[in-house]
C-alpha cells in the first residue's frame, strides 16, 4: 500500500511539472482530468462501476466548479463593500451574505447527494477511499505545485499586501 501510495505521489509530481510547462488556461481541465484518472485507479474501479463513476463525477465536477465561481464572484463583492464601509447600504451587504450563505449550503448539500448517488454502486472501502481523496487531492496538488515554484505553502505567500487568496486579474 505504502508503494502504491509513493507511485501516485511521483506521478502527480511529473503530472505537474507536465502542467505548469502547458498554457495557463489548459492547466485547470489538466489538473481535473489527472484527478479523476487518479481517483479511478485509487478506486481500483471495475468496467461495470467506472461508467456510472466517470458521468456523475463530471456532473458533480462541473456543478461544483459553477458554484464555487459563483461563491468567489459573491466573497468579492462583499469584500468591497466592506472596504467601502458605512459608504453601502446594510440591506446589499446582508443580501450580499446571505447570497454566501445560500452558495454554501448549496456546496454542501451536492457533496450529500455526492455521497447519496456513490452509495448505490461503491463499496464502503471505495466509499471510503473516495472521501480521504477527495479531502486530500487539492492539498497534495497545492504542496506540489508549492515546491515546484520553490515556496512552502505553510509559511503562506510571499506578499503580504491585500488578501492572498484572491486574485486580482480577474
Amino acid at each position: 500500500m505504502k508503494i502504491l501510495s509513493m507511485l501516485t505521489v511521483i506521478s502527480a509530481i511529473l503530472a505537474v511539472n507536465t502542467l505548469l510547462a502547458q498554457e495557463p488556461r489548459d492547466v485547470p481541465k489538466k489538473v481535473r482530468e489527472l484527478k479523476k484518472t487518479k481517483l479511478i485507479e485509487e478506486l481500483q474501479l471495475n468496467d461495470k462501476q467506472k461508467e456510472p463513476f466517470t458521468k456523475l463525477y463530471d456532473e458533480f465536477l462541473t456543478e461544483r466548479r459553477e458554484l464555487n465561481q459563483a461563491k468567489k464572484k459573491t466573497f468579492k463583492r462583499l469584500m468591497l463593500m466592506s472596504e467601502l464601509g458605512s459608504d453601502v447600504a446594510d440591506d446589499k451587504i446582508l443580501s450580499a451574505i446571505h447570497e454566501l450563505e445560500s452558495t454554501e449550503k448549496k456546496l454542501s448539500v451536492q457533496q450529500e447527494k455526492m455521497i447519496r448517488d456513490l452509495k448505490s454502486f461503491l463499496t464502503a472501502p471505495q466509499l471510503a477511499r473516495y472521501i480521504v481523496f477527495e479531502e486530500h487531492f487539492d492539498h497534495r496538488m497545492r504542496e506540489l505545485m508549492f515546491k515546484f515554484r520553490g515556496r512552502d505553502h505553510k509559511k503562506g505567500p510571499v506578499d503580504f499586501q491585500g488578501f492572498p487568496f484572491i486574485d486580482e486579474r480577474e
